[in-house]
């Protein structure tokens, strides 16, 4: 695994995280009828942190997937022995 598709793995599970805190939050001080918005603002920014952080995964984890530069994808590896020449 390269560090940039771990790095993209870690960023995903952070936002995933986040995002069930804050939905976690904003979901127990519903229930409570307090009247002060301070946790339901918190809970937003750890819901907006978290789905930033999985967009950002989800573009970044492509772009690790891909082959370094000089490698064709449509050229088969060199450990498997080539058809002979017919003629």
């Amino acid at each position: 695994m390269s560090p940039a598709s771990q790095r993209a793995s870690t960023v995903r599970g952070l936002g995933s995280v986040a995002l069930f805190a804050g939905l976690l939050g904003s979901t127990l001080t519903s229930s409570n009828d307090v009247g002060s918005t301070d946790p339901h603002i918190l809970s937003g920014v750890f819901v907006a942190t978290g789905i930033g952080l999985r967009i950002e995964a989800a573009i970044s984890a492509p772009r690790a997937e891909q082959p370094r530069l000089g490698v064709c994808a449509w050229l088969p590896p060199a450990s498997q022995p080539q058809p002979a020449p017919v003629g």
